[in-house]
């Protein structure tokens, strides 16, 4: 019987050293010192001075901010390049032209349909507690780069009802409208998978030439017949 009390008190959270003393001392003890296993921060507590505690309930909640996450949501169109491992690196507006660099901890398998994004867990190390729970943090990931990427401006795309377009030019002082299909967008920079070859000379920004997507095809036929 003995026996299975030190055991219950080891599997509440007391340590052996605990049990040790209790038993030498050949008499219960009113109060046992709940001692922490590691430093921290009290995160949560849900318990007041004097009020009784019975076996389950939850005292309180300790966490370490040695090391910290931070979640951020990815757009749907950049989730098939972030992978585990990747480096990244977080700033936040308390500790102006600081960075901090960790990696990329977890991608989460769901997708939010409300907002279209899929969250991702970073991780840094934070040994000087400058990061604290709830900070607001703005975070970049490097991704892998790609090899032999054919690449325009932004600006030339012109988007429409019946897809994707660019101004190419054809001949001395003649143009085209093409249709493109594009892939990944870095910065002012995006990739075009069909409709463009390398050397295409397009035009780099091509809303000024349409009004309105009623006239598209009318506008291509006439950069055609222009000299």
């Amino acid at each position: 019987l003995i026996q299975a009390a030190g055991e219950r008190l080891v599997a509440l959270g007391y340590s052996g050293a605990q049990v040790r003393a209790l038993r030498s001392r050949g008499e219960p003890a009113q109060q046992l010192r709940r001692l922490a296993e590691a430093d921290g921060v009290v995160a949560m507590l849900g318990v007041r001075d004097g009020q009784f505690i019975a076996p389950g309930t939850h005292m309180m909640t300790l966490a370490s901010l040695k090391t910290v996450w931070v979640l951020v949501d990815l757009m749907e169109r950049d989730a098939g390049m972030v992978h585990q491992g990747l480096p990244a690196t977080a700033a936040v507006d308390a500790y102006p032209g600081r960075e901090w660099h960790g990696r990329v901890d977890y991608v989460y398998p769901s997708l939010d349909s409300a907002t279209r994004t899929v969250k991702v867990r970073l991780i840094f190390d934070n040994s000087d507690g400058a990061l604290r729970p709830n900070m607001f943090t703005r975070a970049s990931i490097q991704t892998e780069a790609l090899a032999n990427v054919l690449s325009v401006p932004a600006a030339a795309v012109i988007r429409s009802g019946r897809g994707e377009r660019v101004v190419k030019r054809i001949g001395d002082g003649a143009f085209d409208v093409v249709p493109v299909r594009t892939g990944l967008r870095a910065g002012e920079h995006i990739q075009v998978l069909e409709g463009l070859s390398a050397g295409d000379d397009v035009v780099v920004s091509g809303q000024f030439l349409i009004d309105s997507e009623a006239n598209l095809d009318a506008e291509a036929l006439r950069l055609k017949a222009a000299l």
